[in-house]
Formats: structure tokens, C-alpha cells, sequence
């Protein structure tokens, strides 16, 4: 059976979703009133710390948590649908080396919710379409280089980017022959990288999207990475505008996540600036779980914050302390105000415009009134 592509990838994904906001926005306004600490559109579950690859940008690998029981797991899935959640976002780690995640994607579909995965791609292929038979609808693949030696250098792996490659275009055959799955290439940028791409008339950057083009694959995008103990990509202004003016000769408008990515790239930036709101909805609507709790986004668990509440509190203690959350000025949060990054600041702010002065969060556990929150 033939799927349309388009019914796949008509929206840019759901962090970018106008209706989000909207009723994200309403559910600030309804603040005092929400009953349950599972009330959100979307759950991250980090499912695994265990990785069969040593990205030297990721953090993950060193996320302190025991395993997660397969009870519990369940019993999440069970709560965040029985309270409208829309999607689950797996992720790890390296969430498909975990042996019962067909299992868990397979309930979390019949009970209605999307599920997508942040992987590596280098699982046994079969593994992949096992997912995508169960239920997996979006698939975010990273693949940071076409060059083997740096794919090692960048991965901590050996000889694995090939393997890469073909579960890439065997998951895009898959999708255009049996299953409604969207399929969005990852790509990660430092200055190094930059540089390195637009070398040689850009010779790089032309092979790197022309296969992305070619591939089949729904959209791609890149991840700036934060660089050392500064929260810029310390970018060469002139590289930087060649590389942004390349991009945009080279990809069509209808790789809108590449494009909005592109927008953002610019600033290079890092963190919560004076501009930018100092209230965080995220948690809200889009909190990640890791086998002990919950955090209020993949920031704050990547990098070592605190968790907002454990699996074993009870309920009332658990919207208690999101409660809290919620009402802190995030700019008193040395993790917000490092590594905060252009998608959620963006949320945030498209729903404050929608809030206007209408915003019922003030910042009691500072001492100071919404006004005066800089």
C-alpha cells in the first residue's frame, strides 16, 4: 500500500504547534485548578541510560537512575493517556536497546497517543521496523557527518555510520510501502563543524543536505551545540552567513523544521536572556520521567537538575511541588539560564503574547511581584 507523504509530514511537529500554545496558554489561566500531575499534551520518557555509541556532545550516558520497572512503565502510560496526553517521546540513552520498548509503544498506541523516538540509528534494522509496526510514528535520526573516520571521531564508535545509512533508507522504503511513519535526520553543529562543512566550496555542507534531499527523509535539522564554558557557538559572523545563505540555496521551503531551525541558528544562542520570559510553561504540558520522577524538561535532566517530584509521592505532593515549579523566576536557575534553547524559549514566549497581562503564575517564592521579575 502507497501512503501519502504528505498526510506524514503536514506539520512541522508538535513543538511547534499553534494549538499548543492556545491550549497551553488556557492552561495557565485554569493555573489554581488542574487536579493531576499527569494533565500534559506530551510525556518524555528516558527509558535507559545505556547507549551503544559514546557521543562526545552527550550527556545522557551519565544520567544516574536505576532501571525502570516495567510495572511502572505501564502504569505511566496508562496515566498520561487516561489524562488526554497526546504523544510520548522516547528517548534515552539509546531507548531501542531496551527489549520491551515494541511492548510499551504498542499499549501507548491503543490508548490513542503518538509515540516518536530520538535514536541514533544504529539498532539492528529489524528492531526499527518492529517499532514502526507497533505503533512508532516519528522516528528523529542523528546523523551528524557522511564521512566514516569523523562519524567514529564523533560517536565513539567503529564502523557503524554504514549501518546508519541503510536503516535510514530501509525505515524511508518501509514508510513509503507499509506504514504512515515521519522520519526527521538530526544533524549536531559546533564552530568545528561549521567550518569543516563550508571547506573546499563548501563541499561538505553540498554532499551532507544533497543526501538529505535524495534520502527521502521527511525534514532535517540542526542541533547547535552549546561549547565549552560559553552558551554561544562562538561562529565567525562572515562563515556564519555564508553557511545560512548556502543552507537556504541548497533546501526547499517544504523542509519547514529545517528552516525554522535555520531562523534560530543565527544568535548561536544559549540560555534565558532579559528578553526573554522568566516563567517556564514546558512542565506544564511536556514534562520528561525518568524511572525515579519527573523533570520539567530534557534540560534540566541532561544536565544534572532536580527532579520536580518522585514516582512514590502521592499525588497531592506531586501538584504541590509542579505548583512550585511553576511560580519560580527561571532566571534564578543556573541550568535555565545556561542552556535554555530556541524551541522552548519560543513556546514560551507565543504563549505569554496569548496571555497578555492575564497571567495568573506571580513570583511569590522570590519575593517579587510579575513586574519586576528582571
Amino acid at each position: 500500500m502507497n501512503i501519502d507523504k504528505q498526510d506524514s509530514s503536514k506539520e512541522i511537529g508538535y513543538l511547534l504547534d499553534d494549538q499548543r500554545v492556545t491550549e497551553l496558554a488556557e492552561n495557565i489561566r485554569n493555573f489554581g485548578k488542574f487536579s493531576s500531575p499527569f494533565s500534559i499534551t506530551r510525556g518524555v520518557i528516558f527509558l535507559t541510560s545505556a547507549c551503544n555509541m559514546r557521543c562526545y556532545y552527550c550527556n545522557s550516558v551519565r544520567h544516574p537512575m536505576p532501571p525502570w520497572k516495567n510495572e511502572r512503565v505501564f502504569e505511566l502510560i496508562s496515566d498520561l493517556a487516561a489524562n488526554g496526553a497526546k504523544h510520548i517521546q522516547w528517548t534515552g540513552g539509546e531507548a531501542s536497546l531496551h527489549p520491551r520498548l515494541p511492548e510499551f509503544v504498542k499499549t501507548s498506541n491503543s490508548l490513542g497517543m503518538n509515540n516518536s523516538i530520538s535514536t541514533n540509528g544504529a539498532s539492528p534494522v529489524q528492531t526499527y521496523i518492529n517499532l514502526a509496526n507497533a505503533g512508532m510514528n516519528r522516528f528523529y535520526i542523528s546523523l551528524d557527518t557522511l564521512d566514516d573516520r569523523e562519524f567514529d571521531r564523533m560517536t565513539g564508535s567503529k564502523g557503524r555510520l554504514q549501518d546508519v545509512i541503510r536503516n535510514i533508507l530501509a525505515l524511508v522504503k518501509y514508510r513509503d510501502e507499509t506504514r504512515r511513519i515521519h522520519i526527521t535526520v538530526n544533524i549536531t553543529l559546533n564552530s568545528r563543524r561549521m567550518t569543516e562543512l563550508m571547506q573546499d566550496d563548501q563541499e561538505e555542507l553540498n554532499s551532507l543536505l544533497s543526501w538529505c534531499l535524495e534520502s527521502g527523509v521527511d525534514d532535517f535539522k540542526f542541533l547547535p551545540l552549546e561549547e565549552g564554558n560559553s552558551n554561544q557557538i562562538n561562529f565567525n559572523a562572515s562563515v556564519m552567513d555564508d553557511f545560512i545563505n548556502a543552507c537556504l540555496t541548497l533546501t526547499p521551503e517544504r523542509y519547514q523544521m529545517f528552516h525554522y531551525r535555520l531562523k534560530t541558528l543565527k544568535t548561536g544562542e544559549y540560555g534565558l536572556a532579559k528578553i526573554h520570559s522568566s516563567h517556564c510553561y514546558q512542565s506544564l504540558d511536556d514534562r520528561v520521567f525518568d524511572s525515579v520522577g519527573a523533570y520539567a524538561c530534557v534540560i534540566q535532566l541532561r544536565e544534572g537538575g532536580q527532579r520536580i517530584y518522585d514516582h512514590n509521592m502521592p499525588e497531592r505532593i506531586k501538584i504541590q511541588r509542579l505548583k512550585e515549579f511553576l511560580i519560580q523566576n527561571r532566571k534564578n536557575d543556573l541550568l535555565c539560564n545556561k542552556f535554555c534553547f530556541d524551541l522552548y524559549r519560543g513556546i514560551n514566549e507565543r504563549v505569554q503574547e496569548q496571555l497578555g497581562n492575564d497571567c495568573p503564575l506571580d513570583f511569590k517564592a522570590n519575593g517579587k511581584d510579575r513586574k519586576g521579575d528582571s
